[in-house]
Formats: structure tokens, C-alpha cells, sequence
């Protein structure tokens, strides 16, 4: 077997040439791997407190699991969440030990354009909307308008729609309620106020776990009242059942001449019941 020799290869590029590209290389990798020094800002005694304090520039990013205890950190909300983040973020350490909760803070400064595009509507934009709320305009279009003509940029309608219902929530509380929640609701209205204009709870009954409404998953609300010779309604009360039922509309009917009783009255002495053609109502109305 025939044997050939390869001369060595010899790089065109000299010792220093080399040693100056891998220092390069390495500036760049560091630049990449960019330290963050953490300052500590300040610590509070619960986590109710740190939260509070937490300002509407940040936005929660990730979360550690330390010996120390639950790091969740936060970033800039000026940038996007998947592009390159801003140089300042801020984490809040929740000790293991204690309810105490810390909050650390990155040194330097933010490094974005202050006029980069946030996402969402945005706070000058939501005071607005929040005095015009309050001031009884709380349609969309209503809002829109409003904010054009103050020659304010205006929302899209999906934004000021969830934002919307974000106040409705905040003004009125959630729209559920447990049966633990109503049952203390009408248990803490069944005073009879000094003022004839306002409602009162004259009675209620609150069943759980029984076969008998297990079936039911919605509540009916029904209006009872009276009509004039003119033929116009006018209301007394407001029942909620469960279902439609005999029981149900017997409970209502006898519920009224109570609330009649209450307030001193007389009781009624309808002749006739108008309705519509469910024999619950007629049945429940005889009893």
C-alpha cells in the first residue's frame, strides 16, 4: 500500500489575527449573556401590601421556586411580550419562613423609546373612560364618541368592551352569586325601610341537595303586580325561584299577603289572575 505525506496546513491568519476574532467572539457571547444586578427597594409585611404597591408598568412574566421562597418576576409592560424586553425588571420574593414579601429591582435604566406602542388601552385613556362612566355614558358608542370629540384615541370595541365589563365588575361586584351569598343578601335586607319607595325582602327559603331541584341549573324571575282600569301594569314585588313549579308560585302568593301584613296593610282579595297559560301558576295561585 502506497503511502503519500500531506503537508500540514498553514492558516493565511497569524497568532494575533486569531487571538483578536476569539476575543470578538467572547464580547459578543457576554453581551448576550448581559448580567442583571438586583437592588433590593423594599420590603412589606403581607403579600396584600407588596402587591398593592406594585405599579401599572409591569406585567407578570415568570415564576421561580427557591429555598428562600416564590420569586415572580416582572417585566417592562412597554415592550411586547415576545420582543427583545427592556433592560429594567423587578421580581417580588415571597419568604418561605414568613408572610414578609421583598421587592427587588434591577439598576439602570429603561431602555426602550418612552413613545414605544403599549399594548391595551391606555391609562390617560382609562381615567377618561372611568369620569365618563360615572357621568351615566356607558354605551361603546357613546364612549367613542366622547373620546373623539376631546380628540382622544379612542379604544378598539373589543378593548372597550372587556374594559367595560371590567368596571361593571369593579362598580357593581361579579355578576354570580352563591346560594350562601343570597341567602345573607336577603337576610340582611328583610328590614322594612323607613322610605315606601324602597324594597325589602319579605321572605325566602333557600333549599340545598334536594332531588327535588336538582335538575335545575338557572333561576327564574318572575314580577308580580297589579293592573289598573286603563290596563297598565304596576309592580309590587319580584320574586326569584329555581324552577317553575306549583310550590313555587304558591310560595309567591303567600309570600305577598306577608309582605302586606308587614307594612299594616290589608290583605289582597284578587278576583282574578292574570297570566299566562302554565297551570304551575294557576295551581299555585288557588292554594
Amino acid at each position: 500500500m502506497e503511502v503519500i505525506q500531506i503537508p500540514q496546513y498553514e492558516s493565511e491568519t497569524s497568532d494575533a489575527e486569531m487571538v483578536e476574532e476569539n476575543h470578538e467572539m467572547n464580547e459578543k457571547i457576554n453581551k448576550k449573556r448581559r448580567l442583571k444586578y438586583w437592588i433590593k427597594e423594599a420590603t412589606y409585611d403581607n403579600p396584600s401590601e407588596a402587591e398593592a404597591s406594585i405599579e401599572n408598568q409591569w406585567s407578570k412574566h415568570y415564576i421561580n421556586y427557591t429555598e428562600q421562597g416564590r420569586k415572580v418576576y416582572y417585566r417592562c409592560k412597554r415592550m411586547k411580550r415576545r420582543d427583545p424586553q427592556c433592560n429594567v425588571s423587578m421580581y417580588m420574593l415571597y419568604h418561605a419562613d414568613s408572610d414578609k414579601v421583598t421587592y427587588y429591582k434591577t439598576e439602570g435604566e429603561h431602555d426602550h423609546d418612552d413613545d414605544y406602542k403599549i399594548r391595551g388601552i391606555h391609562e390617560t385613556v382609562k381615567r377618561v373612560i372611568d369620569d365618563l362612566y360615572d357621568d351615566g355614558v356607558m354605551k361603546p358608542k357613546q364612549i367613542i364618541r366622547a373620546l373623539e370629540t376631546r380628540k382622544i384615541k379612542t379604544p378598539t370595541y373589543t378593548q372597550l368592551n372587556n374594559y367595560i365589563s371590567h368596571l361593571k365588575t369593579k362598580k357593581y361586584g361579579s355578576n354570580t352569586i352563591s346560594l350562601g351569598e343570597l341567602k345573607q343578601w336577603c337576610k340582611d335586607n328583610e328590614h322594612i325601610p323607613a322610605d315606601e319607595n324602597k324594597a325589602f325582602v319579605v321572605s325566602y327559603e333557600v333549599i340545598y341537595d334536594t332531588e327535588e331541584y336538582e335538575d335545575d341549573e338557572y333561576v327564574e324571575e318572575d314580577e308580580v303586580g297589579t293592573t289598573d282600569l286603563n290596563k297598565a301594569f304596576h309592580p309590587f314585588g319580584l320574586a326569584i325561584c329555581s324552577n317553575e313549579k306549583t310550590n313555587g308560585f304558591a310560595f309567591i302568593f303567600k309570600d305577598i299577603q306577608i309582605g302586606m301584613q308587614k307594612i299594616n296593610k290589608d290583605l289582597l282579595k284578587p278576583k282574578a289572575l292574570i297570566s299566562d297559560a302554565a297551570d304551575a301558576i294557576k295551581n299555585g295561585f288557588k292554594r
